[in-house]
């Protein structure tokens, strides 16, 4: 903990990662709710959300510490992949809590895990210069590059529908403008071209959230009929990074298939991270 003379005690913050058993899959909830318990008498806020894609809870606990000085805002993370649960935990005396939070809501939301070989049964993370990103992936699929700015991911193929693969893929190109009035005119305008050009058009649902690096997605996730009896499920995100940048991301799936694969496209699309300069 950093000790200001004149202000007292500064802001600590630690990161820790803890292995546990390979069939406690929701240790991190196990680890949150034990935390939360210490010191006894405090007062326990808590949130799901995720961390760079994956789930994640979040928690704030208030309480006086003599010891310490006074009173104190602890603010906390745990999310887990495989058997590694990961935390993140600030103790922030209370004068410092308006200007820290919103510290901590950066660091909190622009969390990145690398998939390192230890971690490979649970994805990799793939890097690509030409589109300036990065993606946690599943371990079997495939990656081709399309071109310069485009990426494409194949799943395995599935021998119960002539080995058709489910595909992710992802383009940077320029934007026509910009800020928050054209993109939701270009929203539109996408949804309403999409339902007169696709065969039994119909919109899923639509959502907005922000990426690990502090830019939007726009989603909406839809269902179509290229021909009878072959419908897929698709899943297209609109992110505007700045005047220059934008990314397309589409991902498709047959529909008997959708149940299978949307949690994946889920997944690596909140995990996608724009490398580079941000505006």
């Amino acid at each position: 903990m950093e000790q200001d003379d004149e202000n007292g005690p500064g802001t600590m913050v630690m990161t820790k990662a803890t292995a546990v058993p390979l069939d406690q899959e929701e240790a991190y909830l196990k680890l949150a709710e034990q935390s939360a318990r210490v010191p006894p008498g405090s007062t326990c806020t808590r949130r799901e959300t995720d961390a760079d894609g994956v789930p994640a809870v979040e928690q704030e606990l208030f309480f006086v510490d003599d010891h310490l000085g006074g009173a104190f805002l602890r603010r906390e993370l745990f999310t887990q992949i495989g058997n590694l649960v990961f935390s993140i935990s600030a103790l922030i005396p209370e004068d410092r809590v308006a200007t820290q939070r919103r510290e901590l809501d950066h660091t909190f939301a622009s969390l990145r895990f690398i998939l390192i070989p230890a971690l490979e049964r649970y994805g990799r993370t793939f890097c690509h210069g030409g589109t300036q990103v990065s993606v946690h992936v599943p371990v079997d699929w495939e990656v081709r590059e399309e071109s310069e700015q485009q990426v494409r991911f194949y799943g395995p193929p599935s021998a119960d529908h002539d080995d058709y693969r489910p595909t992710f893929s992802i383009a940077l190109g320029k934007p026509e403008g910009f800020g928050d009035q054209w993109i939701t005119g270009f929203l539109q305008e996408t949804r309403t071209r999409m339902a007169e050009s696709h065969r039994k058009f119909a919109l899923d649902s639509v959502t907005s959230f922000p990426l690990s690096s502090l830019v939007e997605a726009h989603v909406m996730q839809y269902h179509w009929e290229h021909e009878p009896g072959l419908a897929f499920v698709q899943i297209q995100a609109l992110i505007p990074v700045d005047m220059f940048r934008m990314y397309l991301v589409n991902a498709a799936s047959l529909q008997p298939l959708a149940d299978t694969y949307l949690p994946f496209f889920k997944t690596m699309l909140r995990s996608l991270r724009v490398l580079g300069p941000l505006p």
